[in-house]
């Protein structure tokens, strides 16, 4: 018995977590092997799980997990969230937002990590999740890609990126305009010439960020210089940050007095290239990123940046949609904080 407990007790952990709607459940004897038991004790263990109603057997004989409202304390809704296969501080900060706007509506939230846009996982979960939440890729999403998210059977919500012009509810975490802040405060210590230094792939929100910045250096009459130079996806920006700013240095042309970077990677690779030429960061030249992705305060030195606003207000709104089937978004389709909260490190003086 105490076998059969040990395999009904894995099923059932895997239901709850939301396993078996990529991959499917597996035969009995493939349990048995995992378990270490015997096929007879596997065959035991599901009967019981038909019984209780968590598992069901198609006609061909496949089990599949059973997801009624009676089961919710053993099968809870599932959100899959779709994130890009590489480490970012600011995916799982995002996931931390996404857990606690969940924990109201008992969703679980299973990360499901994706390498392309062609990558099958991507269908599967649109089609297995009561809702999907996705970060998309640098590269730009295809026609194909863009039909499946805005026709799938669940609820979909993208994050990071406005996609409200396609239907799709989105949520931004640092809108555009915010750049402004950070802008008019490099603007009010006395600088006539900020200049731009991207490493990250060029996607949508990258290209808003030159734009913004160039606009605003023509609005106000301030001089700049634009380094763009992408690396491809899943490659290091800081890395490059530095061989561009090492470049620049050894080059010899006179420097900008405020250098603006995209991203927290681009500024530490900046920084560390200034640093190792006796350049002060701070003195010499200031440098800011837009966005600091909760590094800023740990870094030497401190960088100036738009600090991480806590958008689990707006996480609760779209996982409330979810959790009702979606349908029609009340109001704006994109949803954003309201107020940019402007950190001044030591980076700046």
């Amino acid at each position: 018995m105490a076998k059969q407990l040990e395999v009904i007790n894995l099923v059932r952990s895997r239901i709850r977590h939301g396993d078996y709607l990529l991959n499917g459940v597996p035969g009995e004897r493939r349990l048995a092997e995992e378990a270490g038991v015997s096929h007879m004790t596997a065959r035991k263990a599901v009967q019981t799980l038909i019984d209780e109603g968590l598992l069901s057997r198609s006609t061909g004989g496949r089990l599949q997990v059973v997801r009624p409202e009676a089961h919710r304390d053993m099968s809870p809704r599932q959100l899959a969230v779709l994130i890009p296969n590489f480490h970012s501080s600011v995916f799982e900060m995002m996931l931390g937002e996404i857990k606690n706007a969940c924990q109201a509506y008992r969703m679980n939230v299973r990360p499901v990590h994706y390498v392309h846009w062609n990558d099958q996982i991507v269908q599967n979960a649109l089609d297995a999740f009561d809702g999907v939440m996705f970060i998309p890729l640098a590269t730009p999403m295809p026609d194909r890609v863009l039909r499946q998210v805005s026709n799938a059977k669940c609820p979909v919500v993208c994050l990071m990126r406005d996609m409200s012009e396609h239907g799709i509810p989105s949520l931004i975490k640092t809108p555009v305009h915010w750049m402004d802040r950070l802008l008019e405060h490099l603007h009010g210590l006395g600088h006539q010439r900020i200049d731009c230094l991207n490493t990250q792939p060029v996607e949508s929100v990258i290209e808003e960020r030159l734009e913004h910045w160039q606009n605003w250096c023509q609005k106000n009459k301030v001089d700049g210089l634009i380094y763009n130079q992408p690396v491809q996806s899943f490659q290091m920006p800081a890395e490059l940050a530095y061989e561009v700013v090492d470049s620049m240095i050894q080059s010899r042309q006179p420097l900008m007095s405020a250098l603006l970077c995209t991203t927290m990677n681009v500024a530490m690779g900046a920084i560390r290239a200034f640093e190792d030429h006796g350049i002060k960061v701070g003195k010499d030249v200031a440098v800011a990123t837009i966005t600091g992705e909760g590094w800023e305060r740990w870094t030497i030195p401190r960088i100036t940046s738009l600090q991480w606003v806590d958008t689990t207000p707006q996480m609760a709104r779209c996982v409330d949609w979810i959790v009702k089937g979606g349908g029609d978004w009340p109001g704006d389709k994109c949803l954003m904080p309201s107020d940019p909260v402007l950190f001044i490190g030591d980076s700046t003086g």
